[in-house]
Protein backbone atom coordinates (compact mmCIF):
# COMPACT_ATOMS: atom_id res chain seq x y z
CA UNK A 1 0.00 0.00 0.00
CA UNK A 2 0.85 3.98 -0.14
CA UNK A 3 1.76 5.68 2.28
CA UNK A 4 0.57 9.36 3.01
CA UNK A 5 2.47 12.20 4.24
CA UNK A 6 1.18 11.37 7.37
CA UNK A 7 3.05 7.65 7.79
CA UNK A 8 -0.14 6.01 7.74
CA UNK A 9 -1.26 3.45 4.88
CA UNK A 10 -3.76 4.82 2.97
CA UNK A 11 -6.81 2.87 1.34
CA UNK A 12 -6.03 3.51 -1.88
CA UNK A 13 -4.96 0.64 -4.82
CA UNK A 14 -2.27 1.15 -7.00
CA UNK A 15 -3.88 2.72 -9.24
CA UNK A 16 -4.58 5.60 -7.78
CA UNK A 17 -1.08 6.73 -8.96
CA UNK A 18 -2.68 7.23 -12.46
CA UNK A 19 -5.35 9.75 -11.43
CA UNK A 20 -5.89 12.91 -12.92
CA UNK A 21 -6.04 16.47 -11.66
CA UNK A 22 -9.75 16.88 -12.77
CA UNK A 23 -11.21 16.41 -9.77
CA UNK A 24 -13.47 14.20 -11.42
CA UNK A 25 -14.44 11.99 -8.28
CA UNK A 26 -16.50 9.39 -10.43
CA UNK A 27 -12.79 8.21 -11.10
CA UNK A 28 -11.14 8.50 -7.78
CA UNK A 29 -13.71 6.35 -6.84
CA UNK A 30 -13.69 3.59 -9.27
CA UNK A 31 -9.55 3.76 -8.69
CA UNK A 32 -9.81 3.71 -5.46
CA UNK A 33 -11.79 1.39 -4.35
CA UNK A 34 -10.47 -1.78 -6.52
CA UNK A 35 -8.59 -3.11 -3.91
CA UNK A 36 -10.18 -2.93 -0.61
CA UNK A 37 -12.89 -0.24 1.07
CA UNK A 38 -11.76 2.69 2.38
CA UNK A 39 -12.53 2.82 5.97
CA UNK A 40 -11.61 0.83 8.59
CA UNK A 41 -12.95 -2.00 10.56
CA UNK A 42 -13.53 -1.56 14.74
CA UNK A 43 -10.30 -2.62 15.44
CA UNK A 44 -8.34 -0.18 14.02
CA UNK A 45 -10.72 2.73 15.49
CA UNK A 46 -7.65 5.26 17.21
CA UNK A 47 -7.76 4.61 20.94
CA UNK A 48 -7.62 8.25 22.19
CA UNK A 49 -9.09 8.59 25.54
CA UNK A 50 -9.80 12.52 25.00
CA UNK A 51 -13.19 13.85 24.22
CA UNK A 52 -13.40 14.72 20.40
CA UNK A 53 -15.48 16.77 18.60
CA UNK A 54 -18.37 15.55 15.64
CA UNK A 55 -15.92 17.68 13.39
CA UNK A 56 -15.16 15.73 10.47
CA UNK A 57 -11.24 15.16 11.04
CA UNK A 58 -9.57 14.96 7.46
CA UNK A 59 -9.58 11.68 6.15
CA UNK A 60 -6.21 10.68 5.25
CA UNK A 61 -7.10 9.62 1.79
CA UNK A 62 -8.90 12.13 0.60
CA UNK A 63 -8.31 13.70 -1.62
CA UNK A 64 -7.27 17.42 -0.76
CA UNK A 65 -8.83 19.41 -4.01
CA UNK A 66 -12.13 17.90 -3.15
CA UNK A 67 -14.31 20.85 -1.60
CA UNK A 68 -15.15 20.83 2.21
CA UNK A 69 -18.56 21.29 2.00
CA UNK A 70 -21.26 20.36 -0.81
CA UNK A 71 -23.57 23.03 -1.63
CA UNK A 72 -27.79 23.12 -1.97
CA UNK A 73 -27.08 23.07 -5.86
CA UNK A 74 -24.86 19.98 -5.51
CA UNK A 75 -27.31 17.73 -3.08
CA UNK A 76 -28.72 15.92 -6.10
CA UNK A 77 -25.57 14.43 -7.05
CA UNK A 78 -24.04 13.59 -3.65
CA UNK A 79 -27.13 11.52 -2.65
CA UNK A 80 -26.79 9.63 -6.10
CA UNK A 81 -23.52 9.23 -4.99
CA UNK A 82 -23.77 8.16 -1.83
CA UNK A 83 -26.29 5.75 -2.49
CA UNK A 84 -23.92 4.36 -5.58
CA UNK A 85 -20.83 4.34 -3.07
CA UNK A 86 -22.34 2.64 -0.29
CA UNK A 87 -22.92 -0.60 -1.45
CA UNK A 88 -24.79 -3.33 0.90
CA UNK A 89 -21.24 -4.81 1.46
CA UNK A 90 -20.08 -1.91 2.48
CA UNK A 91 -22.54 -0.78 4.89
CA UNK A 92 -22.65 -4.00 6.46
CA UNK A 93 -18.99 -3.52 7.20
CA UNK A 94 -19.33 -0.50 8.59
CA UNK A 95 -22.59 -1.23 10.94
CA UNK A 96 -21.21 -4.55 11.62
CA UNK A 97 -25.10 -5.56 10.27
CA UNK A 98 -26.99 -3.66 13.15
CA UNK A 99 -30.21 -1.66 11.98
CA UNK A 100 -28.72 1.57 12.01
CA UNK A 101 -31.63 4.15 12.48
CA UNK A 102 -29.72 6.51 9.70
CA UNK A 103 -27.79 5.04 6.59
CA UNK A 104 -25.48 6.84 4.80
CA UNK A 105 -27.26 5.45 1.54
CA UNK A 106 -29.89 6.92 2.98
CA UNK A 107 -29.02 9.78 5.14
CA UNK A 108 -26.48 11.32 3.06
CA UNK A 109 -27.28 14.63 3.37
CA UNK A 110 -27.91 14.92 7.02
CA UNK A 111 -24.17 13.38 7.63
CA UNK A 112 -22.29 15.39 5.08
CA UNK A 113 -23.85 18.34 6.89
CA UNK A 114 -22.51 16.97 10.10
CA UNK A 115 -19.27 16.13 8.82
CA UNK A 116 -19.51 12.60 9.25
CA UNK A 117 -19.18 12.14 4.93
CA UNK A 118 -16.07 12.96 3.05
CA UNK A 119 -16.72 15.11 -0.09
CA UNK A 120 -16.71 11.98 -2.22
CA UNK A 121 -19.42 9.81 0.14
CA UNK A 122 -16.28 8.20 1.79
CA UNK A 123 -16.34 8.04 5.79
CA UNK A 124 -12.93 8.56 7.22
CA UNK A 125 -12.21 6.16 10.69
CA UNK A 126 -12.90 8.52 12.93
CA UNK A 127 -16.37 9.54 11.41
CA UNK A 128 -17.10 6.06 11.49
CA UNK A 129 -16.61 5.72 15.32
CA UNK A 130 -19.02 8.94 15.63
CA UNK A 131 -21.14 7.24 13.02
CA UNK A 132 -21.66 4.35 15.13
CA UNK A 133 -22.31 6.62 18.75
CA UNK A 134 -25.02 8.64 17.13
CA UNK A 135 -26.97 5.88 15.59
CA UNK A 136 -26.12 4.23 18.88
CA UNK A 137 -28.24 6.89 20.88
CA UNK A 138 -30.85 7.20 18.61
CA UNK A 139 -31.94 3.61 19.12
CA UNK A 140 -31.44 4.18 23.04
CA UNK A 141 -33.80 7.30 22.13
CA UNK A 142 -36.02 6.02 19.40
CA UNK A 143 -38.75 4.23 21.35
CA UNK A 144 -39.29 6.96 23.55
CA UNK A 145 -39.99 9.10 20.38
CA UNK A 146 -42.09 6.32 18.83
CA UNK A 147 -44.36 6.48 21.47
CA UNK A 148 -44.84 10.09 21.69
CA UNK A 149 -45.78 9.87 18.09
CA UNK A 150 -48.68 7.15 18.82
CA UNK A 151 -50.13 9.83 21.34
CA UNK A 152 -49.72 13.37 19.53
CA UNK A 153 -50.44 14.42 16.18
CA UNK A 154 -47.19 16.57 16.44
CA UNK A 155 -44.58 16.15 18.97
CA UNK A 156 -42.99 19.28 20.26
CA UNK A 157 -39.34 18.91 21.45
CA UNK A 158 -37.19 21.23 23.24
CA UNK A 159 -33.54 20.85 22.73
CA UNK A 160 -32.34 22.73 25.67
CA UNK A 161 -28.51 24.08 25.16
CA UNK A 162 -28.25 22.19 21.72
CA UNK A 163 -25.03 23.86 20.55
CA UNK A 164 -23.71 22.94 17.05
CA UNK A 165 -27.32 20.83 17.02
CA UNK A 166 -26.13 17.07 16.69
CA UNK A 167 -28.74 15.75 18.31
CA UNK A 168 -31.31 18.32 16.79
CA UNK A 169 -31.02 17.17 13.35
CA UNK A 170 -30.59 13.82 14.08
CA UNK A 171 -34.20 13.78 15.50
CA UNK A 172 -35.79 15.95 13.15
CA UNK A 173 -34.28 13.69 9.99
CA UNK A 174 -35.88 10.61 11.76
CA UNK A 175 -39.19 12.39 12.45
CA UNK A 176 -38.78 13.63 8.50
CA UNK A 177 -37.68 10.28 6.82
CA UNK A 178 -38.24 7.48 9.21
CA UNK A 179 -40.85 8.00 11.30
CA UNK A 180 -42.47 9.99 9.04
CA UNK A 181 -44.08 11.98 11.58
CA UNK A 182 -45.34 15.61 12.25
CA UNK A 183 -42.77 17.33 14.92
CA UNK A 184 -42.57 20.99 15.92
CA UNK A 185 -38.02 21.19 16.80
CA UNK A 186 -36.78 24.16 18.77
CA UNK A 187 -33.18 24.41 19.64
CA UNK A 188 -31.89 26.99 22.06
CA UNK A 189 -28.72 28.12 22.77
CA UNK A 190 -26.98 31.07 23.89
CA UNK A 191 -24.49 30.57 21.42
CA UNK A 192 -25.60 33.35 18.20
CA UNK A 193 -23.01 32.35 16.07
CA UNK A 194 -23.90 28.27 16.39
CA UNK A 195 -27.49 29.16 16.47
CA UNK A 196 -27.33 30.99 12.65
CA UNK A 197 -25.26 28.11 11.32
CA UNK A 198 -27.55 25.77 12.47
CA UNK A 199 -30.76 27.92 10.93
CA UNK A 200 -28.29 27.57 7.58
CA UNK A 201 -28.06 24.17 8.00
CA UNK A 202 -31.20 23.28 8.41
CA UNK A 203 -32.52 25.49 5.58
CA UNK A 204 -30.36 23.40 3.07
CA UNK A 205 -31.09 20.15 4.23
CA UNK A 206 -35.06 21.22 3.64
CA UNK A 207 -36.07 20.81 7.69
CA UNK A 208 -36.76 24.90 8.45
CA UNK A 209 -40.82 23.75 8.39
CA UNK A 210 -39.69 21.24 11.19
CA UNK A 211 -36.66 22.78 12.75
CA UNK A 212 -36.52 26.03 14.90
CA UNK A 213 -33.13 27.92 16.37
CA UNK A 214 -33.66 30.24 18.84
CA UNK A 215 -30.65 32.39 20.85
CA UNK A 216 -31.78 32.71 24.09
CA UNK A 217 -30.33 32.59 28.11
CA UNK A 218 -32.32 29.14 28.89
CA UNK A 219 -32.39 30.87 32.62
CA UNK A 220 -34.61 33.34 30.77
CA UNK A 221 -36.12 31.28 28.38
CA UNK A 222 -40.37 31.07 28.05
CA UNK A 223 -40.94 28.29 26.04
CA UNK A 224 -44.50 29.64 25.38
CA UNK A 225 -43.76 32.84 23.76
CA UNK A 226 -41.02 31.38 21.86
CA UNK A 227 -42.78 28.41 20.36
CA UNK A 228 -45.20 30.71 19.32
CA UNK A 229 -42.98 33.12 17.65
CA UNK A 230 -41.07 30.20 15.60
CA UNK A 231 -43.86 28.38 14.71
CA UNK A 232 -46.61 30.77 14.52
CA UNK A 233 -48.94 28.12 16.68
CA UNK A 234 -51.00 28.13 19.51
CA UNK A 235 -48.58 27.26 22.51
CA UNK A 236 -48.71 23.98 24.09
CA UNK A 237 -46.36 22.27 26.58
CA UNK A 238 -43.24 20.70 24.96
CA UNK A 239 -43.54 16.38 24.96
CA UNK A 240 -40.08 15.92 25.15
CA UNK A 241 -37.20 18.08 26.52
CA UNK A 242 -33.24 17.10 25.62
CA UNK A 243 -29.71 18.44 26.24
CA UNK A 244 -26.76 16.65 24.79
CA UNK A 245 -23.79 17.18 26.79
CA UNK A 246 -24.70 20.50 28.19
CA UNK A 247 -22.15 21.80 30.94
CA UNK A 248 -22.56 21.64 34.81
CA UNK A 249 -25.74 22.83 35.54
CA UNK A 250 -26.60 23.45 32.25
CA UNK A 251 -28.12 20.09 32.41
CA UNK A 252 -30.14 20.84 35.59
CA UNK A 253 -31.48 23.62 33.75
CA UNK A 254 -32.65 22.02 30.97
CA UNK A 255 -34.26 19.55 33.50
CA UNK A 256 -36.05 22.14 35.50
CA UNK A 257 -37.40 23.68 32.47
CA UNK A 258 -39.22 20.21 31.54
CA UNK A 259 -40.50 18.72 34.65
CA UNK A 260 -41.57 22.86 34.95
CA UNK A 261 -43.27 22.49 31.52
CA UNK A 262 -44.82 18.92 32.54
CA UNK A 263 -42.57 17.18 29.60
CA UNK A 264 -43.83 13.86 28.89
CA UNK A 265 -40.06 12.63 28.41
CA UNK A 266 -36.59 13.82 29.30
CA UNK A 267 -33.30 13.13 27.97
CA UNK A 268 -30.02 14.13 29.13
CA UNK A 269 -26.56 13.23 28.79
CA UNK A 270 -25.13 14.96 31.32
CA UNK A 271 -21.37 16.77 30.87
CA UNK A 272 -18.41 18.56 32.97
CA UNK A 273 -20.50 17.84 36.49
CA UNK A 274 -18.58 19.90 38.46
CA UNK A 275 -20.60 21.78 41.10
CA UNK A 276 -20.56 19.09 44.19
CA UNK A 277 -16.85 18.98 43.52
CA UNK A 278 -16.37 22.99 43.99
CA UNK A 279 -18.68 22.33 47.28
CA UNK A 280 -16.80 19.81 48.24
CA UNK A 281 -13.67 21.45 48.00
CA UNK A 282 -14.77 24.45 50.04
CA UNK A 283 -16.24 21.89 52.80
CA UNK A 284 -12.58 20.52 52.87
CA UNK A 285 -10.82 23.26 53.30
CA UNK A 286 -13.34 24.10 56.26
CA UNK A 287 -11.48 20.92 57.76
CA UNK A 288 -14.89 18.44 57.29
CA UNK A 289 -15.10 15.65 59.44
CA UNK A 290 -18.30 13.51 57.78
CA UNK A 291 -17.52 9.95 55.68
CA UNK A 292 -16.60 11.45 52.65
CA UNK A 293 -14.03 13.63 54.06
CA UNK A 294 -11.32 11.52 52.55
CA UNK A 295 -12.86 12.08 49.15
CA UNK A 296 -13.43 15.86 49.54
CA UNK A 297 -9.90 16.04 50.70
CA UNK A 298 -8.58 14.18 47.28
CA UNK A 299 -8.77 16.27 43.90
CA UNK A 300 -9.14 13.41 41.78
CA UNK A 301 -11.51 11.22 43.44
CA UNK A 302 -13.66 14.33 44.73
CA UNK A 303 -13.89 14.89 40.82
CA UNK A 304 -14.92 11.42 39.17
CA UNK A 305 -16.95 10.54 42.63
CA UNK A 306 -18.85 14.16 42.68
CA UNK A 307 -19.86 13.56 38.89
CA UNK A 308 -21.83 10.52 40.04
CA UNK A 309 -23.46 11.12 42.92
CA UNK A 310 -24.35 14.44 40.90
CA UNK A 311 -26.60 12.27 38.51
CA UNK A 312 -27.42 10.09 41.23
CA UNK A 313 -29.16 13.30 42.96
CA UNK A 314 -30.60 14.03 39.96
CA UNK A 315 -32.04 10.95 39.38
CA UNK A 316 -33.85 10.93 43.10
CA UNK A 317 -35.00 14.29 42.61
CA UNK A 318 -36.70 13.43 39.13
CA UNK A 319 -38.54 10.55 40.57
CA UNK A 320 -39.27 12.56 43.45
CA UNK A 321 -41.91 14.74 41.34
CA UNK A 322 -43.31 11.74 39.22
CA UNK A 323 -40.79 10.67 36.74
CA UNK A 324 -39.85 7.09 36.12
CA UNK A 325 -35.90 7.47 35.34
CA UNK A 326 -33.44 4.86 33.65
CA UNK A 327 -29.45 5.63 33.33
CA UNK A 328 -27.70 4.00 30.77
CA UNK A 329 -24.31 3.84 28.65
CA UNK A 330 -24.78 5.42 25.13
CA UNK A 331 -21.20 5.01 24.08
CA UNK A 332 -18.40 2.59 25.63
CA UNK A 333 -16.32 4.48 28.04
CA UNK A 334 -13.27 3.50 25.67
CA UNK A 335 -14.62 6.22 23.14
CA UNK A 336 -15.76 9.05 25.49
CA UNK A 337 -15.90 9.40 29.24
CA UNK A 338 -18.81 11.50 28.67
CA UNK A 339 -21.51 8.67 27.98
CA UNK A 340 -23.77 8.41 30.13
CA UNK A 341 -27.70 8.62 29.21
CA UNK A 342 -30.38 9.83 31.34
CA UNK A 343 -34.04 8.78 29.98
CA UNK A 344 -37.13 9.97 32.45
CA UNK A 345 -40.71 9.18 31.26
CA UNK A 346 -43.36 11.02 33.25
CA UNK A 347 -45.82 9.25 35.33
CA UNK A 348 -47.31 11.85 37.50
CA UNK A 349 -47.27 10.92 40.43
CA UNK A 350 -44.71 11.98 43.47
CA UNK A 351 -42.76 9.68 44.53
CA UNK A 352 -41.96 9.70 48.78
CA UNK A 353 -39.22 6.82 48.75
CA UNK A 354 -37.00 9.06 46.24
CA UNK A 355 -37.27 12.13 47.90
CA UNK A 356 -36.54 10.36 51.82
CA UNK A 357 -33.80 8.74 49.80
CA UNK A 358 -32.79 12.26 47.99
CA UNK A 359 -32.59 13.86 51.69
CA UNK A 360 -30.62 11.05 53.39
CA UNK A 361 -27.91 10.82 50.39
CA UNK A 362 -27.67 14.66 50.34
CA UNK A 363 -27.00 14.78 54.18
CA UNK A 364 -24.24 11.94 54.18
CA UNK A 365 -22.52 14.61 51.47
CA UNK A 366 -22.00 17.02 53.91
CA UNK A 367 -25.76 19.03 53.33
CA UNK A 368 -24.65 20.18 49.76
CA UNK A 369 -27.98 20.58 47.15
CA UNK A 370 -27.41 20.85 43.34
CA UNK A 371 -28.92 23.58 41.21
CA UNK A 372 -31.77 21.22 40.07
CA UNK A 373 -32.88 20.72 43.95
CA UNK A 374 -32.64 25.11 43.92
CA UNK A 375 -34.84 25.24 40.91
CA UNK A 376 -37.46 22.94 42.19
CA UNK A 377 -37.77 24.42 45.19
CA UNK A 378 -38.04 27.96 44.25
CA UNK A 379 -40.43 26.74 41.69
CA UNK A 380 -38.31 26.69 38.66
CA UNK A 381 -36.05 29.69 40.47
CA UNK A 382 -34.66 32.07 37.85
CA UNK A 383 -36.26 29.56 34.96
CA UNK A 384 -39.09 31.01 33.60
CA UNK A 385 -42.42 28.98 34.01
CA UNK A 386 -45.65 30.37 32.04
CA UNK A 387 -48.34 28.24 33.25
CA UNK A 388 -48.07 25.92 36.04
CA UNK A 389 -50.48 23.61 37.05
CA UNK A 390 -50.87 20.50 39.81
CA UNK A 391 -48.08 18.25 39.43
CA UNK A 392 -50.19 14.89 39.87
CA UNK A 393 -52.87 16.01 37.51
CA UNK A 394 -52.63 14.41 33.89
CA UNK A 395 -50.84 16.41 31.30
CA UNK A 396 -52.83 17.69 28.55
CA UNK A 397 -52.98 17.34 25.15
Amino acid sequence: MNKSKSGKNDNVSNNDNNINNDNNINNINNNRYDSQPEFHTISNYPKSGGQRSFKQSQSFHEPKNLGARVTLSETKTFSEKAREHWTPERIKKVTSGKKYPILPSEGAELLRALGLLNADASMSADAVRKYIQINHMLLLLEPYFLELCERFPTVRVLDAGCGSSFLTFLLAWCFRNRWKKSAHILGVDSNEKLIQKSRTTAQELGLSDVLKFECANLQEFLWDTTYTKCFEAEAKRPNAVVALHACDTATDIALAIGIAQKADFLGVAPCCQAELARKWAKLSGENFTGAFAPVFANPNLRREIAAHLTDTLRMLLMRGVGYEVTITEFVPSQHSPKNRLMTAVRRGNFHKESQVAYTDLKASLGGQSIALEDLLAAGGGSVAIDSPTDATTKPSI
